[in-house]
């Protein structure tokens, strides 16, 4: 739908831009397998970054280049996120590329593997790990509440 409305509509699916959306989507359909995964992962820890950095900062332009700059480098990169692909996907098959289906779903697919695993392990688990809480546990409790604790966490 967003390619059919901001990349058709708007003309990035006509000559020049046409010419250019279609090899990009060649490219990113090209990769192997394990190359999509493993550039999904890239992808989601600077995303998951860009979030992270925009949430700690205290103002807008903090927050601004907080977003930009590791946003830029998963693009410059050419690291692939699931949004963007079926963006640049549809807008390609929109533009007269010729792409099985086969082929669309599994590069999205396994983009968002590597998303989901870049996202969760790359950034997520790390921040929440970093940043528990640990039990304090008290020198006048029994040692079976000691232990319940220690089994709770």
């Amino acid at each position: 739908m967003v390619g059919l409305l901001f990349g058709h509509l708007v003309g990035l699916t006509e000559g020049d831009f046409a010419a250019k959306t279609i090899a990009i989507a060649t490219a990113k359909l090209a990769d192997s397998p394990s190359a999509m995964i493993i550039s999904g992962v890239g992808c989601n820890i600077l995303v998951g970054m860009a979030i992270f950095l925009a949430a700690m900062s205290q103002d807008f332009f903090g927050k601004v280049i907080g977003v930009w700059f590791p946003i830029m480098i998963f693009v410059v990169c050419g690291f692939q996120h699931v949004v963007a692909n079926a963006f640049i996907l549809t807008a390609a098959v929109l533009a007269g590329g010729h792409f099985s289906a086969s082929v669309l779903v599994l590069n999205i697919l396994l983009v968002f593997i590597g998303n989901a695993i870049g996202g969760a392990l790359g950034l997520a688990v790390p921040v929440y790990y970093a940043n528990r809480e640990s039990a304090v546990v008290s020198t006048t409790e029994s040692p079976e509440s000691i232990k319940q604790v220690i089994v709770n966490e």
